[in-house]
């Protein structure tokens, strides 16, 4: 077995041979960034990210000048590397990363609104960091040893700036103030550990008899020579002789050889003489002291008396570097990785801050980064993913590239290959391949998933079957267990095999309710057993006023969908044997209505007047207008239904009505066809009776007019006789006067009228 050391900056302080090697991780003690002024804030001293653009520059400052934070044990002239390791959290472009030192003073905390940069060193470029443009999230280092050296010599911190001259370009950097964000800045000290020889220690007391082998090649004391051979002992110790049944071991206070069948335990040898002094320093009681240039070193300890072996590939120690079992972290220059079962961590190449426990766990890991594997064959295939977590064996499996997951269960997240995914439980996410952003909780949840994401699924077999489908939400043990992907996302079920019953559908949500094979846009609450619930109570919305513009009557069916009269089905394509309803509502004539008080508040938490009927009556009259519970008892009264009878009453009333007044409307023309011919009759009547008045006139005008013309007549007889005495007297005086023989006159005028 072999055995990697790791040391801590904060560990006591270790003395090794000149061979060996030390490595440190100093973290940044102070860090800041300028804002787009290109000037200093309070803001930014606080900023939990660092930003470098072309007029924001960051500054970061590492303390090594106190011997907490860098030993004493590691001297400038033994320095071999110094790391700047820097944390890109994200990059608009590829860019180059300037690092230069800062010469003048400078505090993250200071009380002025704008503080102008320190100075910085721009001729002198200490380091150029190349960034490329993808992916983001990731480590970029460059060596500044010679700086950091400068620093040590001098016992000064180290105060360096991060500046780019790329166009544009614009690098988020991790913070010391934001660890959930990012990483903060560190460095990376490697130094070899030497010291001058002092002089040898007292020997310490003979530890205890080690077991009986073959012949023990010679073990490496503290550098000292061999001392004489004590008296040869029943069994082989660290230092007296080894047993009859194998060949005396050599003197000395070295470590056995490998180990042989087991002998019978020998007594304690005597304790050999002290040897030469050897290269290691000397160290105050109580401390630890490695000697010895060999791979194999043994470091004893003064109280108690142990034994440690360690191994020490190429005579040196990588810090925080753990690797127990065969195989495991064979050569590793990642840093800071432990693995412990064969073959763990067996194929490290610079991947660091890793763990690895069970057999072949990160087995195949070479670059990725920030990963923990327990279980066997956990992460076996990861190369390059970085920050994922597998407990559980088999678990992330195939995983190779995909970062941020997280699997706890045996066969987890087993073929995934995306990243941002999180599965606990036997087999949960096992068949993830491409899905992301999907988050199962026990045994199978999600196990049939392969490209589906946005998936939550806890419970047991929660959202098992499905493959493809996206954005579910699952809780409960067989929650939405059948929904298989294709056309089933955005789903929601909670509760104990909620949604079980749905195979394909969008945009459904299950509350205790299995659901049904295929429907889409639809709400389920309850019931999912059969009919359990005899009660619902949902707050806000007794007595809160709505829209009288838009409000609407809410129903409930047998089912118990819920709906308004708007989604009523009335279409023809939904029903059958229609007929018009005829004299079937002529029972509304024998209801009796009513006004009642309800005697549980639960129905009327008011306590006010009611109106309407009794189910009873109802049910004795028209048993269809009574609604009844599961068991069949009368429960209330089909309003709805009372309204259409109503409806059909008030149209037969209508149509009398619209008869009555047509018969109305014929005997009102009727009457006034009647009128006017009476009219017209007494038009001509009194025409008749005028007629009759004129006539009668009339006639009394010609009897008149008779008896004036009878009286004229006479008048005209008697002038006519008159005339003719006149005429015969003129003609007689005619006569005489002129002797002549005149005619008479009545011969002269001719006929009088009248004769």
């Amino acid at each position: 077995m072999k055995t990697k050391l790791f040391l801590l900056a904060a560990a006591a302080l270790l003395a090794f041979s000149s061979n060996s090697a030390m490595a440190l991780t100093v973290a940044v003690a102070q860090d800041t960034c300028s804002g787009k002024t290109g000037l200093l804030t309070p803001k930014s001293g606080k900023a939990t990210t660092l930003t470098v653009a072309g007029n924001q520059t960051a500054l970061l400052e590492f303390n090594l000048s106190s011997l907490d934070v860098v030993p004493a044990a590691i001297a400038p002239g033994d320095v071999k590397s110094v790391l700047l390791e820097l944390y890109v959290i994200k990059t608009n472009t590829a860019a180059n990363l300037s690092v230069l030192m800062v010469t003048g003073s400078w505090s993250e905390t200071f009380a002025a609104k704008t503080e102008p940069l320190p100075s910085i060193d721009s001729t002198n470029v200490l380091a150029t960091i190349p960034v490329p443009e993808a992916p983001d999230k990731q480590f970029v280092s460059v060596d500044i040893t010679a700086a950091a050296v400068a620093a040590l010599q001098s016992a000064t911190n180290l105060s360096i700036a991060i500046e780019t001259t790329t166009p544009g370009a614009k690098v988020t950097l991790g913070s010391k103030d934001g660890p959930a964000i990012g990483y903060a800045a560190a460095l990376d000290i490697e130094a070899g550990l030497g010291g001058a020889g002092g002089s040898t220690g007292p020997t310490g007391p003979t530890g205890p008899t080690g077991l009986t082998g073959p012949t023990g090649a010679t073990g490496a004391g503290l550098a000292g020579a061999t001392g004489p051979t004590g008296p040869t002992g029943p069994g082989g110790g660290a230092t007296g002789a080894t047993g009859p049944t194998g060949p005396t071991g050599a003197a000395g206070t070295g470590v056995a050889g490998a180990t042989g069948p087991t002998g019978p335990t020998g007594t304690i040898g005597s304790t050999g003489p002290t040897g030469a002094t050897g290269t290691a320093d000397s160290l105050a009681p109580g401390t630890l002291a490695a000697s010895g240039t060999t791979p194999m070193v043994t470091v004893t300890g003064t109280s108690p008396n142990q034994q440690i072996n360690i191994t020490f590939p190429n005579g040196q120690l990588p810090i925080l570097d753990t690797g127990i079992g065969a195989g495991a972290l064979p050569s590793d220059a990642g840093g800071q990785n432990t693995a412990i079962g064969y073959q763990a961590l067996a194929s490290n190449s610079t991947g660091r801050d890793n763990t690895a426990t069970g057999l072949s766990a990160l087995s195949n890991n070479t670059t990725g980064n920030y990963n923990t594997a327990t279980g066997w064959n956990a992460l076996s295939a990861n190369d390059s993913g970085s920050f994922n977590t597998a407990i559980g064996e088999l678990s992330l499996f195939l995983n190779i590239t995909g970062s941020n997951n997280t699997a706890i269960g045996t066969m987890s997240l087993f073929n995934n290959l995306s990243s941002n995914n999180t599965a606990v439980g036997f087999k949960a996410l096992t068949s993830n391949t491409d899905g992301y952003f999907n988050a199962a909780g026990g045994d199978f949840a999600l196990a049939a998933n392969t490209s589906g994401a946005g998936n939550t699924a806890f419970g047991y077999s929660a959202l098992a079957a499905n493959t493809t489908a996206s954005d579910n939400t699952a809780f409960g043990d067989y929650a939405l267990a059948d929904c298989a992907g294709g056309t089933s996302d955005s789903n929601i079920a909670l509760g104990v095999e909620a949604g079980i019953s749905l195979t394909s559908g969008v945009n459904n949500i299950y509350i205790g309710n299995q659901g049904v094979a295929s429907e889409s846009n639809t709400i389920r609450i309850g019931d999912g057993y059969g009919g359990t619930h005899t009660a619902a109570y949902i707050a806000g919305i007794y007595g809160e006023p709505v829209d009288e513009n838009t409000d609407s009557p809410v129903y409930i069916d047998s089912t118990g969908k819920v709906g308004t009269d708007l989604t009523t089905p009335s279409s023809r394509r939904f029903k059958k044997n229609i007929e018009t309803m005829g004299d079937a509502s002529d029972v509304l004539l024998s209801l009796r209505p009513v006004t009642f008080k309800y005697l549980k508040p639960e129905f009327d938490p008011r306590g006010g007047q009611e109106f309407g009927l009794i189910a009873e009556e109802v049910d004795k009259i028209c048993p269809d207008l009574v609604a009844r519970t599961r068991d069949g008892q009368v429960y209330g009264i089909r309003y709805d239904a009372v309204n259409a009878m109503l409806l059909n009453e008030f149209l037969k009333e209508h149509q009398r009505a619209e008869a009555e007044h047509a018969s109305v409307q014929d005997l009102e023309k009727a009457a006034v066809e009647q009128e006017q011919q009476v009219h017209a009759m007494t038009v001509q009547l009194r025409g008749v009776r005028e007629m009759k008045q004129t006539i009668s006139q009339q006639q009394k005008r010609f009897a008149t007019q008779e008896q004036i013309n009878a009286d004229q007549q006479k008048q005209i007889q008697a002038l006519t006789a008159s005339m003719e005495k006149m005429t015969q007297q003129m003609d007689a005086v005619a006569q005489r006067l002129d002797g002549k023989d005149y005619q008479p006159v009545v011969n002269r005028v001719g006929s009088m009228p009248g004769e």
